[in-house]
C-alpha cells in the first residue's frame, strides 16, 4: 500500500487474496461456490499502474449481503472502509459488457477478479464526469485514451451512446473528447 487508506496494486492483490482466503472457509464457502468481479474504477486503474492508487475497490458485479459482510470483516486489516469491495459502480455498468470481454487478472480459490476493456471503462469515465465531473475522472481518461483504440472522439461518443443509449444528447461531448485526446497527445 502506498499510504493507510490508499490502495495500489499491490495493496488490491493482498487484499484480494485475503478475502479470496476468506471465501474459501466457514459458511460463505458452503453456500457459495465461486465469487467473479468486474472490477473498475480508480482500482482498475490502479491495477494497470496508470494511476498511484485508490481509496476502494469499485466493481459492477452485485455484491451478496453475505459477501459484502466477508468484506466488512477484512476492512480492519488494511486500514479500509468497511466497503472498501463494493458494487457502487453496478447502475453504471456499460450496456452490453459481459465477462467474456474482460480479461482476469486474479484468481485464488472461489474468487475471479476480471478486468474489461480499456475503451469500456473510458466511456464510464466519460458517463461520471458528466453526472459528477472530477479531476480524476478527466485524469483517468486521459491516461486511458491510447489504449482505448478510438479512431477518433467521433468513435468514442458513439460507443458512449451505444454503452448508454438513456442519456441525453449532449452537442459538447466530441469537443469534449476531443480535448481529452488533444491531452493525451495523440
Amino acid at each position: 500500500m502506498t499510504e493507510p487508506g490508499l490502495l495500489d496494486r499491490e495493496g488490491i492483490f493482498a487484499a484480494l487474496t485475503d478475502l479470496a482466503a476468506a471465501l474459501a472457509e466457514g459458511d460463505f464457502a458452503r453456500v457459495h461456490a465461486s465469487v467473479e468481479l468486474i472490477v473498475v474504477g480508480g482500482a482498475y486503474m490502479a491495477i494497470r499502474e496508470l494511476r498511484v492508487g485508490t481509496d476502494d475497490v469499485d466493481t459492477v458485479t452485485r455484491l451478496s449481503k453475505e459477501l459484502t459482510n466477508v468484506i466488512a470483516d477484512l476492512a480492519g486489516r488494511f486500514d479500509l472502509a468497511p466497503d472498501w469491495l463494493n458494487d457502487h459502480a453496478a447502475p453504471f455498468k456499460p450496456q452490453g459488457l459481459t465477462l467474456e470481454q474482460c480479461e482476469l487478472v486474479f484468481e485464488r480459490g472461489p474468487l475471479r477478479v476480471y478486468l474489461p476493456p480499456p475503451a469500456a471503462i473510458f466511456v464510464m469515465k466519460l458517463s461520471a464526469s458528466r453526472a459528477d465531473p472530477t479531476e480524476h475522472d478527466r485524469e483517468d481518461m486521459i491516461a486511458l485514451w491510447p489504449r482505448c483504440g478510438f479512431d477518433s472522439p467521433a468513435a468514442a461518443v458513439a460507443r458512449f451512446r451505444s454503452a448508454y443509449p438513456a442519456e441525453l444528447e449532449d452537442p459538447y461531448l466530441e469537443e469534449y473528447v476531443a480535448g481529452i485526446e488533444r491531452a493525451a497527445g495523440t
